[in-house]
Formats: C-alpha cells, structure tokens, sequence
C-alpha cells in the first residue's frame, strides 16, 4: 500500500489483492503456510489470483502467448507490488537506490514475463530511465 500511496493510487493500494481473502485464495494459503503443505491447492489459487488480478502481468495474457499492453494505473500497481514484495522477502532496496532490488528481479525474470512491448519499455524506463538496463 505505501508504494502505490507514494504513486498517487491510495484506493489501488487499499484494494490490491483483496481477491486472496476470498475462501479459494485464502484457505489454501492459509494451508501451505501454517497448516499442510498442499502445494497443489496453493498454485492453483496463485494461478488465479494472477489470471483475476489486472496488476499481474499474466492477467494480460492472450491465449495466442502475446500480451496486451497494462493498462494504467494497473503498470504503476504492479511495478509497486513488485517493490513491495521484496520488501517482505527481507530484501528492501537501500535507502539511496529506491528500486535496486527490483532491477535485480526484474534482469532475472525478464526472459520468462511476457510483456507487451509498450509495458516493456515502460517497465524498462522506470527501472533504468532513458539509458536503458544496465
């Protein structure tokens, strides 16, 4: 929520991710995390928590393999989920490089998202500016 805050998107901040409190998203979690190990039940709802949500890259998936491009704010949401997600892996970026951490996931992930070519550049510029990756 505090980076799509910092963003100027409070209300996608509130309401990102309010699809894993519904009992198919929540109760396998719940299961895989703190209960048996289901690994089957909980990449079913993380598949469909990433086909439901527009903030997910593969929400824009076409069944050809192509991608459409994100949409706004959905790009602005999912470069702060990704932000926000190392911070609760424990790899938080330093203080001085806002985005270090998510320009070491985004050059290890990059081959595998299938991204529009806009969402790319987009995605690219943010990290890098103008230069490009590095």
């Amino acid at each position: 929520m505090t980076e799509c805050a910092r963003e100027g998107l409070i209300w996608r901040g509130l309401a990102h991710d309010w699809d894993k409190f519904l009992p198919s998203q929540f109760v396998p979690c719940v299961n895989y995390y703190y209960g048996r190990k289901d690994k089957e039940s909980f990449d079913q709802a993380w598949n469909c928590h990433k086909a439901r949500s527009k903030h997910h890259w593969q929400y824009w998936l076409l069944p050809d393999g192509s991608a459409r491009e994100v949409e706004y704010p959905y790009n602005v949401e999912m470069f702060c989920d990704w932000v926000g997600a190392g911070k609760a892996r424990g790899k938080p970026s330093p203080k001085n490089d806002r985005y270090f951490e998510v320009r070491n996931f985004y050059r290890k992930k990059k081959e595998k998202m299938v991204l529009h070519e806009n969402t790319r550049k987009w995605v690219e510029n943010k990290l890098f500016g103008s230069t490009g990756i590095k």
